[in-house]
């Protein structure tokens, strides 16, 4: 029998998120009988999520409607990444985000920060002083993107040239 491997994303006990994925060994012709208990799924009989021996439940993000797919939607889009990394040195003020993440527009920081608020990622709390204002600030669940968020843009900053010259080669050689 083939085996294929199938990572999966973990979520830990009780509502801590772990950060590790777990590699799952599934026979390749039968999905439904690896060492694993399979949840009912809606993408051709294929289950989103799966309970562990532990008891730890771990999402597919292979599986269209997997809720671990939306949530790399959510925190891997660009405007995402760069608020995380923004508000990853402290609280900041709208106008402070606004200036510092340029080529943002304020509807976009506005869409972005609500985006990131109702997944209990950013925190916004209205100051009542002078100035009045709206501060942002990451939650502890957003705290923990710090660090994936860091080393993507970290990755980007470190191969941009490498990146741009390979972009160039493949427009020279369409336009060949």
């Amino acid at each position: 029998m083939r085996l294929r491997s199938r990572t999966l994303f973990v979520i830990g006990h009780g509502d801590r998120l772990s950060s590790k994925a777990v590699a799952v060994l599934a026979p390749a012709h039968r999905y439904g009988n690896d060492p694993v208990a399979r949840e009912p799924g809606s993408s051709g009989g294929r289950a989103c999520r799966c309970r562990l021996a532990s008891g730890v439940v771990a999402y597919d993000v292979f599986v269209a409607d997997c809720p671990a797919r939306t949530t790399l939607e959510l925190v891997a889009g660009t405007w995402s990444v760069i608020a995380v990394v923004a508000l990853d040195s402290g609280p900041a003020r709208y106008g402070e985000l606004h200036e510092r993440i340029g080529g943002i527009s304020k509807k976009m920081l506005t869409k972005t920060l609500r985006k990131l608020e109702a997944n209990g990622l950013v925190e916004r709390r209205v100051l009542h002083g002078a100035p009045r204002g709206v501060e942002y600030r990451l939650t502890p669940l957003g705290r923990t993107l710090r660090e994936p968020v860091r080393g993507l843009s970290r990755w980007a900053e470190e191969h941009a040239d490498e990146l741009l010259a390979a972009r160039e080669g493949g427009a020279a050689a369409a336009d060949a």
